[in-house]
């Protein structure tokens, strides 16, 4: 029964959850870190409307052609006036300025009128040698912008509901930043 006790009030006080990394070995013997891969957005994700983005907000929230606020499910960047808040728009911006963007809403509107969502956005083979390699390895097709932002550092991961299906790749993507001490991991 003490035994109990301990484990429940180790639960209350909200420690967080073990995060497993998978490292792999390298040709010099060196530790890489493997990350999770985002999952591909399902046909029927796809087969929603397309929307071009209007405004790029800051390094996690757009605004669309029909003025609806989007937030990336699973990630928090810099607010203005905060450190990194500068170079994580600019990264966003990047991203999916001029690219069409797919939605998998995640919740209804909240008070600011914003709708948190997986987005994907559209790359194709000129965006990503326009990029200098920014994108390299990956698909042409769609990459998830939550992951682009957490991977790039210019976010960080957060444990919300609103991740759904990419909870994984994003937790990965933010210890592959953190490992490489990319954007807001750098101090």
């Amino acid at each position: 029964m003490r035994g109990l006790v301990a484990v429940l009030a180790l639960v209350s006080l909200g420690l967080p959850a073990c995060v497993q990394e998978t490292y792999e070995v390298g040709p010099e013997g060196e530790r890489r870190l493997v990350e999770e891969e985002p999952q591909e957005p399902r046909e029927t994700q796809l087969a929603r409307p397309h929307h071009e983005v209007s405004e790029i907000v800051s390094g996690d929230t757009i605004v669309l052609e029909d003025g609806r606020r989007i937030r990336y499910a699973g990630v928090a960047a810099p607010e203005s006036g905060e450190k990194w808040f500068d170079e994580c728009r600019r990264s966003n911006e990047g991203m999916v300025r001029g690219r069409r963007v797919v939605l998998d809403p995640k919740g209804q509107q909240n008070e600011n009128g914003t709708v948190h969502a997986l987005v994907w956005v559209e790359m194709k083979p000129e965006d990503i040698v326009a990029e200098g390699g920014a994108y390299a390895g990956h698909k042409v097709g769609y990459i998830p912008a939550n992951w682009a932002i957490v991977r790039s550092g210019s976010g960080k991961f957060v444990d919300e509901p609103a991740a759904g299906s990419q909870l994984e790749a994003l937790r990965s993507a933010e210890s592959v930043a953190k490992s490489r001490k990319l954007g807001v991991w750098q101090d």
